[in-house]
């Protein structure tokens, strides 16, 4: 919980009064010549005429004492006063902090932030659900079956963007999964594309964060843009922590222990700058 100190007014006191983001608060009392005084003070928001919040303003008061036992003292407010609003923070998809379930600038999902921004960006977010306008995400083939990509053999985080201009360039065939993303363009970004392997994975932790992915029996595996060679790709099942390779170019699906897998699900993502 962080903590900010607002000094109060000279017509209060020269007292600091000692704030706890998001809760209440209340200095310890003090005595000025023979009346014992005390501050309390609290967060109030700011919203404008339609009721949208904008900020909030320190709100806090000094009381005096007015009668007292020995169990208890009774104080009335002497004086209230207010700090001027302090706006809130930029939310992630406004270049503000950004956290793992947030929205990002182009309307999807952040599935991982790096403990510091990396040269690609500084966050990696899932297209969000219906991003096809379809109900679940689509199941396309990844194509260039027999084509050698090495610029797209790029495994760690990153590359995915990179794979998939690779395949987009050199793969003239329609429809396949890299070119579906690379051609998608949601909330004004059109910079979409496949996840790399490990960019795959990353998206696999959060998959319920992320929300809309396909862990049933059918099509539960999601493709990567990583083609280690000329006949495979990486996916991964969804429904369990394995990575497997399987077949580039054929329309049917087969059990996740063998390498002839064809048509996958699809999610892309983009970095968040």
């Amino acid at each position: 919980m962080s903590t900010m100190w607002a000094s109060s007014s000279s017509s209060l006191a020269s007292t600091a009064v000692e704030v706890k983001d998001g809760d209440s608060c209340r200095v310890r009392g003090q005595v000025t010549g023979t009346v014992k005084r005390q501050y309390v003070c609290v967060w109030a928001t700011t919203t404008t005429k339609s009721g949208r919040v904008i900020g909030r303003r320190l709100v806090w008061e000094l009381r005096a004492a007015t009668s007292s036992n020995s169990t208890a003292t009774t104080y009335s407010t002497v004086i209230t006063s207010t700090t001027s609003t302090i706006p809130l923070p930029p939310p992630c998809s406004k270049g503000g902090v950004c956290r793992v379930g947030d929205i990002g600038a182009g309307g999807g999902v952040v599935f991982y932030v790096p403990e510091s921004p990396r040269w690609w960006g500084r966050y990696l977010e899932a297209a969000p659900y219906r991003w096809n306008n379809k109900w679940s995400d689509s199941v396309l083939n990844s194509g260039c079956i027999g084509l050698s990509i090495p610029g797209a053999r790029n495994v760690d985080i990153g590359y995915g963007k990179t794979n998939t201009a690779e395949i987009v360039s050199s793969c003239p065939e329609i429809d396949i999964a890299a070119r579906v993303a690379d051609d998608l363009v949601i909330n004004g970004k059109s910079d979409w594309f496949l996840p790399s392997r490990d960019e795959l994975n990353a998206m696999y932790q959060q998959r319920y964060v992320i929300g809309g992915v396909q862990l049933g029996e059918d099509y539960q595996w999601y493709v990567s843009s990583t083609f280690p060679n000329v006949s495979t790709h990486w996916v991964q099942v969804f429904t369990d922590d394995s990575r497997y390779g399987g077949t580039k170019a054929g329309k049917q699906r087969s059990d996740v222990l063998r390498s002839d897998t064809n048509r996958n699900l699809v999610r892309p993502i983009r970095y968040g700058e």
